[in-house]
């Protein structure tokens, strides 16, 4: 409201730009617009003090998108079209994305960037975002303003793939939230000192940024597939001879030339946590599973390493999803085999015929007889079966098997603690009247369990509820009847 108590009416949103944020969107019309302050601006566009304020995953986008037209007014195209989210989702399932945009067209992002598998910080002026100055320079000659660029602030972006010159960095300007709407030219640069001076390095930065850029512009053919994107890394490691006549992964090759490809790239483009693991370690884990999800900036670097461009790996994605609808191909429809080679291969896959139906057979009785068993219980229990099929025919497994269960699930116990429960309070129940206690020692469940002597097994009373209450109820006796030594216990 202005001081006579009316409403201030927004005017009409600037229209949106070529790779613009909507951080920067919002910051221009502050400006256009001539608001007392960014507090202002926010609850005018979003109906909020604080949501414009956010710089990297907004929130309340569907408030916003009432103010827009076109295609922008759908707050789904204003998520994927004005945000950097895009970059992020493109090497995960679908209905990660959706959850993400349902959360930024609400009232809060919380726990978005762990959905995303990023670490969670405070995006804006004080902490570094990042500028071209050929590109402000353009801006503000075709819009009398420069504006804030999506591809600038990608992880692991320090050149600017459309100019291929050294972004800037900003310097921080103030501790705490971010509390203004602010534009490149309102900001302090710095130029990174020194990492540029080597041609290997500032060849390898334009490559990832070009890749990043087309990562957050262009899909992947159909859904995501991760075992499309295992195949296809496969059929790049084969290519550069880092597969055996075996198919195996000739490890040490790949983690020497992986080495000697990082060492080229600028110390600041981080691809893992290095307390937790090594780059190379890290991106051999991508090659290796077909389940596991990984950041899009290590995808980046060996997309930038196997393929060497954006377009060579979608195409040869696009086909390996192709064959993934049918994997278990004959072996005469390669090209490059002779007529001779292909009836072996065919003999072979005759003769494996009566061996896969017994392995299937055993799979799918164990499954019929325990319809609630996990995916372990199973490679556990048809550990020779599993095996074979896991290694010829890994798509019938896939879709007649239990799925994996979720990360948080999966590492469940074989120790049948209700039957160690029993064991335990019944030893308990024996040994309670011999119990010999120091008058010094404090009194409480596990010092009554220590003077019991040895249990043959491991004890977890979190896991043992009734053995915890017997022992609780024992120390509490023994506690009694030191305050009153008539007592009994």
């Amino acid at each position: 409201m202005n001081r006579s108590g009316t409403i201030i009416e927004p005017i009409a949103l600037p229209d949106l730009a070529s790779d613009e944020t909507v951080f920067s969107l919002l910051a221009r019309a502050h400006r256009l617009g001539g608001y007392a302050s960014a507090i202002t601006t926010s609850r005018i566009f979003l109906g909020d003090d604080k949501a414009a304020l956010l710089f990297d995953f907004p929130r309340r986008l569907r408030d916003l998108s009432h103010h827009l037209h076109g295609q922008l007014s759908d707050p789904a195209v204003l998520a994927t079209t004005a945000t950097c989210l895009p970059f992020f989702t493109r090497f995960r399932d679908r209905t990660v994305e959706e959850r993400a945009i349902q959360k930024m067209c609400g009232q809060s992002v919380a726990a978005l960037k762990d959905d995303l598998g990023l670490r969670a910080c405070a995006a804006g002026p004080q902490s570094a975002v990042k500028a071209c100055e050929d590109c402000m320079s353009e801006d503000l000659a075709t819009l009398g303003v420069a504006y804030w660029h999506r591809v600038h602030q990608l992880p692991g972006v320090i050149m600017c793939p459309i100019h291929s010159s050294p972004l800037v960095e900003s310097t921080p300007i103030s501790q705490g939230k971010q509390t203004t709407l602010l534009l490149p030219d309102e900001l302090r640069w710095v130029r990174s000192a020194g990492e540029m001076q080597n041609a290997a390095a500032k060849s390898g930065a334009l490559n990832l940024a070009t890749l990043a850029a087309a990562a957050l512009a262009q899909q992947l053919p159909g859904e995501f597939s991760a075992e499309a994107l295992y195949h296809t890394y496969r059929h790049g490691l084969n290519a550069a001879g880092f597969l055996s006549r075996g198919n195996r992964l000739r490890l040490a090759s790949l983690q020497k030339h992986l080495g000697s490809y990082i060492s080229r790239l600028p110390m600041s483009v981080r691809l893992c946590r290095p307390e937790l693991s090594r780059e190379t370690d890290a991106l051999a884990d991508i090659l290796r599973t077909t389940t596991k999800t990984f950041n899009t900036l290590p995808h980046l670097v060996l997309i930038d390493f196997l393929f060497g461009s954006w377009n060579q790996f979608v195409s040869t994605y696009e086909w390996e999803r192709t064959m993934c609808r049918e994997p278990d191909r004959p072996r005469g429809s390669q090209t490059n085999l002779t007529s001779a080679n292909a009836h072996n291969g065919l003999s072979r896959v005759d003769r494996n015929g009566p061996h896969r139906d017994q392995c299937v057979a055993i799979i799918l009785e164990y499954v019929r007889a325990h319809p609630d068993c996990t995916r372990s219980k199973l490679i556990k229990a048809c550990g020779g079966p599993w095996r074979w099929l896991y290694r010829h025919d890994r798509s019938w497994l896939t879709a007649n098997t239990p799925r994996p269960l979720p990360r948080s699930r999966r590492y469940g116990t074989w120790v049948n603690w209700a039957e160690r429960d029993a064991i335990l309070l019944e030893s308990i129940d024996r040994e309670r009247r011999d119990l010999a206690l120091s008058r010094t020692s404090r009194i409480t469940p596990n010092t009554v369990l220590r003077t019991l002597g040895t249990v043959p097994f491991s004890v977890r009373l979190e896991k043992m509820p009734r053995s915890a209450a017997r022992l609780a109820e024992i120390a509490e006796q023994i506690r009694c009847q030191r305050r009153y030594p008539a007592a009994d216990i």
